[in-house]
């Protein structure tokens, strides 16, 4: 599959083109995940029968938009098949002002965490904002540990680092910030959210708060290999939205479990999602200066 190319800087108005694509793609993905079937039973006689089996393909689900008017905030959730468990999750936003908070499996501090839960803020005193969760799904047993960091000042830098148990990889992970202050003096961008090694989450914010927030950096664990793929760093400017796209390697027919980004101070995350060949971030530029936005995917080989 040809990976399209990084998109050119956009201003706000052109994002909902980029949602509509990537939905559109997305339930392809979901359409062919959910079409897969194991083949039928080999003959035990035969040596390609002795072989371990395939392992199935993760499933990508889709939540329902969910919306709040300017100065709102909202949150989302969504399900994994009955039988399945959350490898990793994000969310779309649409229209106003978003940025991200909360982006993390549920039910939280579980071994059986099987949905994904978002939240955004519309920092936007004009217009609307829409989101939606995203959920990549596997059958296979994972293990979810989480970390927070209490205490961080207002004005300040924080971050959360969560650990595998030993022996096992990062499939995924997630993220919440909570800063505390009326309206817009409750402010925690995270800026950072994305795996360290291949066994850590780290959860990285700047508190523009006037009084101390907390962070949360999550991470989902797996008995089978994973391996971390990073998209290239895409220069935004000032007060444009930026994209970055991380893929699998199909020559080894990986695929998507989990993902999330790097950007910069003052650069509101507004979008996280699998996509069917890897993990797409956008995020606005508020800084005043050019900053990057990059996407990572953590991809597990099919064999």
């Amino acid at each position: 599959m040809r990976v399209p190319p990084v998109p050119p800087p956009r201003r706000p108005r052109a994002r909902r083109l980029l949602s509509l694509l990537t939905a559109t793609l997305l339930t392809a993905g979901v359409s062919a995940a959910a079409a897969y079937t194991p083949s039928a039973a080999a003959d035990p006689a035969r040596p390609e029968a002795r072989k371990a089996p395939r392992a199935l393909q993760p499933v990508r689900v889709e939540g329902a938009w969910r919306s709040t008017g300017p100065s709102g905030e909202q949150s989302a959730r969504v399900q994994c098949p009955a039988g399945y468990y959350a490898t990793g999750g994000g969310a779309d936003t649409d229209g106003g002002q978003p940025a991200l908070s909360t982006s993390i499996a549920v039910p939280q501090q579980t071994d059986t965490a099987d949905g994904w839960s978002v939240t955004a803020r519309n920092y936007s005193t004009q217009g609307g904002m829409s989101i939606r969760a995203y959920v990549v799904c596997d059958q296979a047993a994972h293990s979810v540990r989480q970390t927070t960091t209490y205490g961080v000042p207002g004005s300040s830098v924080g971050d959360a680092v969560a650990a595998c148990p030993a022996g096992t990889t990062a499939s995924g992970g997630g993220h919440m910030a909570i800063g505390i202050g009326p309206g817009d003096q409750s402010v925690f961008l995270v800026q950072d959210s994305g795996p360290v090694g291949n066994d850590r989450w780290r959860a990285e914010g700047y508190n523009h708060a006037l009084d101390e927030g907390f962070i949360t950096a999550q991470v989902i664990c797996s008995t089978q290999p994973h391996v971390v793929r990073l998209g290239e760093p895409y220069r935004t400017p000032h007060d444009y939205i930026g994209s970055s796209i991380a893929t699998c390697s199909p020559a080894t027919n990986e695929v998507p479990t989990g993902g999330g980004q790097f950007v910069g101070i003052q650069v509101y995350p507004q979008e996280s999602l699998p996509t069917p060949w890897g993990w797409n971030v956008a995020a606005r530029n508020t800084s005043g200066s050019p900053q990057d936005v990059r996407a990572v995917v953590i991809c597990r080989p099919l064999g």
